[in-house]
């Protein structure tokens, strides 16, 4: 089992790089289900291509919350853990 808390590195994607090209399909789990997209992308590109609820309120990546402003730096990768969280109503 991985370390949670090794730091973990992460790095601007570039849709131009030549070596991001060439990656192929990487598995994800996606709010417990088994995900398989294309490329390794941008949480906000994730959000884009996986069915989410349009009031989610938190995405977290291998547990940790990744803020909103990071949503186009921060890149899921092959194993990635997400779960996008939602508010649930109720009385």
């Amino acid at each position: 089992m991985a370390d949670r808390h090794a730091p973990r590195i992460t790095f601007v994607y570039d849709p131009n790089d030549r070596a991001t090209k060439q990656r192929t399909m990487i598995h994800l789990t996606v709010n417990g289900e088994p995900t398989t997209v294309e490329k390794a992308m941008s949480v906000r590109q994730l959000l884009d291509t996986v069915d989410v609820p349009p009031n989610y309120l938190a995405v977290e990546v291998n547990e940790e919350v990744v803020p909103r402003e990071d949503y186009d730096n921060h890149v899921v990768n092959d194993g990635d853990r997400v779960e996008v969280v939602t508010l649930v109503g109720g009385g």
